[in-house]
């Protein structure tokens, strides 16, 4: 399944649309390639993006939350927390098990998983909350 940006996605905070649309392609990258070539090479190289992706988008979140008091910082701060639990558990998995279809499949269903959950309901929250903030409202 490959995902398409839509302006529903949009939170109106360019930095945080540009890594969700960098994230959505590299996700689509991913099906992509496996459905080609489901190596352990080409997963580990999935894996090692999503950790890359997730050290920086969510320092860049968090640069937000440490200067606004954002009323659902826990609740946020646990989601990234879940999906860097997930990445590591999946790496270790591959480390274990070596090249096995699953953990494509799992990798890929996950992060549709989290596009749709976590961008359109925590980060869109996240935007609107920093834009009232913006307006002074």
């Amino acid at each position: 399944m490959l995902l398409k940006w839509d302006d529903s996605l949009m939170t109106g905070i360019e930095i945080i649309d540009n890594q969700h649309k960098e994230l959505l392609n590299k996700i689509n990258d991913l099906v992509n390639q496996l459905e080609k070539d489901n190596s352990n090479d080409v997963f580990l190289e999935a894996i090692k993006f999503m950790k890359m992706y997730a050290l920086e988008h969510f320092e860049t979140e968090q640069s937000y939350f440490e200067t606004l008091d954002y009323p659902m910082l826990q609740e946020h701060l646990d989601e990234h927390k879940k999906f860097i639990a997930k990445i590591q558990e999946l790496e270790e998995k591959s480390q274990t098990f070596g090249n096995a279809i699953h953990l494509s499949i799992e990798l890929n269903a996950y992060l549709i998983h989290w596009w749709y959950s976590h961008i359109k309901y925590y980060d869109k929250a996240l935007a609107m909350f920093i834009n009232s903030k913006k307006k002074g409202i």
